[in-house]
Formats: structure tokens, C-alpha cells, sequence
């Protein structure tokens, strides 16, 4: 039931929004050729969207990549946050109205979530299902990093990086995503839309606002927290949850061993000795 609410609601197509970014920069040559400034709530600009125009190489990417976050933010997002996931959230809640501990298996040996995280995915999904997107956002959006950071440690991709006075620093957000390991994960769908909801200044950016208390109540529950949520759960249920985390034995698994597990102080049973088979030859008595 709620694997089906995170991915009946496909990600966002890269590709789609990549070619109607290009044709809007077609029908309007104007709005491609300037360059774009993106402010914030007091009026402050915090990015600046370059035109496409006689631009190349990594500079035409990082510009077009720009374009199409803020297409998406306002295209996109939002709609599916209002059309797709707030409709199929409340569906579920009016008809399970699940508990705290029927999210239980979803985080219990998930790969995604590091030991001792559990309690945090838990709490922050229960309460977002239940339209509490104000601490849904605050529980679960710092723990995105971490968790991909988790995730490929225990693929054995190297996290961190070796300073030049032997310091060992996690790698940021930004290198994490940008290694083929992590697109081989998620999928480059999928991977658009982590960077633009949770990192990218040109997208909602929600990880840097949160962590520094920018973020208002409203934006919480708006089609923000919303899509922060939707994007949580659906990272639990990723291709990658079908594997056991190393040291962790599957549900089936651990009945079995429960089951062939020896009970302190109990004593062995001695296996029965083989049948002996019986003789197709019938014994004949010797006559004296």
C-alpha cells in the first residue's frame, strides 16, 4: 500500500523537461538570451540563471540544468503535488488510517536508513501521511545525505576524501550525487528531482533552508513538503531496498534461523538411526 503511493507517481522525466525547456527557448528567443535572477522571499537574489546563448561546454550545461529546475519548480512539481500525491495520501489515510507501527517494515533492515535512524524515518513518514508536513520536513530532509552517503559505503564506494593535513571530511551532497555509483542507483528521473527538491538553489532547495531555519510553516505544508515527503518514502522503496543491509538477515531469513536456532540449555535430540531397508527376498529356514 504505501510502496504503491510512491511509485505509481512516476519522477519527473528529465528528458521531457529538457526538450520543453529547449522549445520554450525556440518559440521565445528573448527569455533564453537573458540572463535571469531568482530572489527570495525579502527580495534577495540567491542565483543567477545565465542565457543560453553562446555558451558551451560545462558553462551550456550548468545553464540549461538551471532552466530546467526552475521549469520543473514551477511546472512541475507543484502539479504533481496537488493532482497526484496529496490526492492518493489522503486515499490511503481515509481508508487504512495506518498506525505508527505499520510503518515498521518499510524502516526495519531497510539499506537506506543507517542503524539507530530507524525511530527518525519512522516518525517523520507517520506524521507526514498524516498531513503533518511541518515536522515530516524537519525529521527527514537532513537525513537524505547521510543515508545516500550510508548507502554507497556499504557498496564499498569511498565517502570521503583525504585533505592535504590527513583529515578525512565527509564528501558534500553535491560530489555525492555527481558519482556514477549514486546515478546507477536512483536513475537520472530520479536524481533530478533530489537535486531540485532538496539542493538545488534553482529548485526548492529544501535541505539548505531547513538546516538553517529559513524555512517558513506554510512552505512546510505547501506542494514543498509534500514532494520532500513523497520523495522519502520513495527513496525507501527504491530497487535498492530489496537488498539485506550486511549483517541483517531478511524477514524469511530470520524465521529460518530463529527456528534452527538452539534454545539455551536445551538438550540435543539424538536423530533417529536410518531404517534398514526392507529385503525383496523372502529368508528361507534351514530344514535339519
Amino acid at each position: 500500500m504505501r510502496l504503491h503511493l510512491a511509485f505509481n507517481i512516476q519522477a519527473t522525466p528529465v528528458q521531457d523537461i529538457k526538450d520543453r525547456v529547449l522549445a520554450l527557448a525556440k518559440e521565445h528567443p528573448l527569455l533564453a538570451i537573458l540572463d535571469v535572477g531568482v530572489v527570495d522571499t525579502k527580495g534577495r537574489k540567491t542565483v543567477q540563471q545565465r542565457g543560453l546563448l553562446n555558451l558551451e561546454g560545462e558553462k551550456y550545461d550548468t545553464a540549461l540544468r538551471q532552466r530546467m529546475m526552475a521549469h520543473a519548480t514551477v511546472w512541475v512539481w507543484g502539479h504533481r503535488a496537488i493532482s497526484y500525491i496529496n490526492p492518493a495520501r489522503t486515499q490511503v489515510l481515509t481508508d487504512w488510517n495506518p498506525s505508527l507501527e505499520d510503518f515498521i517494515p518499510l524502516v526495519r533492515h531497510n539499506p537506506f536508513i543507517p542503524p539507530g535512524h530507524e525511530s527518525i524515518f519512522l516518525r517523520g513518514l507517520h506524521a507526514g501521511l498524516h498531513g503533518n508536513l511541518l515536522v515530516a520536513a524537519h525529521l527527514l530532509v537532513p537525513q537524505l545525505e547521510n543515508s545516500i552517503r550510508y548507502l554507497l559505503t556499504m557498496q564499498g564506494v569511498p565517502v570521503t576524501k583525504l585533505e592535504s593535513d590527513l583529515t578525512e571530511p565527509n564528501k558534500g551532497a553535491g560530489p555525492l550525487l555527481s558519482l556514477p555509483e549514486t546515478v546507477a542507483i536512483f536513475g537520472e528521473d530520479d536524481l533530478f528531482d533530489i537535486r531540485g527538491v532538496f539542493y538545488d538553489a534553482s529548485g526548492y532547495n529544501l535541505r539548505h533552508r531547513i538546516a538553517h531555519g529559513m524555512i517558513t510553516e506554510g512552505e512546510c505544508a505547501s506542494e514543498q513538503g509534500l514532494n520532500a515527503w513523497w520523495m522519502m518514502l520513495r527513496c525507501l522503496g527504491h530497487k535498492f531496498a530489496t537488498m539485506s543491509p550486511p549483517g541483517s538477515a531478511s524477514v524469511e531469513g530470520d524465521g529460518a534461523a530463529g527456528a534452527n536456532e538452539k534454545k539455551p540449555g536445551a538438550r540435543a535430540r539424538k536423530k533417529a538411526p536410518p531404517a534398514k531397508p526392507v529385503s525383496k527376498r523372502t529368508s528361507v529356514k534351514k530344514r535339519k
